[in-house]
């Protein structure tokens, strides 16, 4: 179950992929995200195929981000599920 840690560590990598502009370090963060938000689950397993399914598809990110500039609606369907079930972001956003 993630606690209100896990989820400020999630809102934080949205927060600094939101700032940059420099693709490899988004995509650092971006598995950082989602890392964070399996690794309460304690499953090193589903932890090694997230970071191999980040590896093999980090090439097709890089074409795609850059022919159609997708970070902006990538980073609200990250923002998604804190704004939908969490009061901590909801708070610290002004959301809700």
């Amino acid at each position: 179950m993630m606690t209100n840690r896990d989820i400020e560590k999630g809102v934080s990598f949205i927060e600094k992929m939101e700032r940059l502009t420099d693709l490899p370090w988004m995509c650092d963060y971006n598995l950082s995200f989602h890392l964070s938000l399996y690794r309460p689950a304690a499953t090193a397993h589903l932890l090694k195929m997230i970071q191999h399914a980040h590896y093999v598809s980090h090439r097709y990110v890089h074409v795609s981000y850059w022919a159609g500039n997708s970070a902006p609606a990538s980073q609200e369907e990250h923002r998604r599920p804190f704004v939908e079930r969490s009061a901590l972001y909801a708070g610290r956003h002004g959301v809700g």
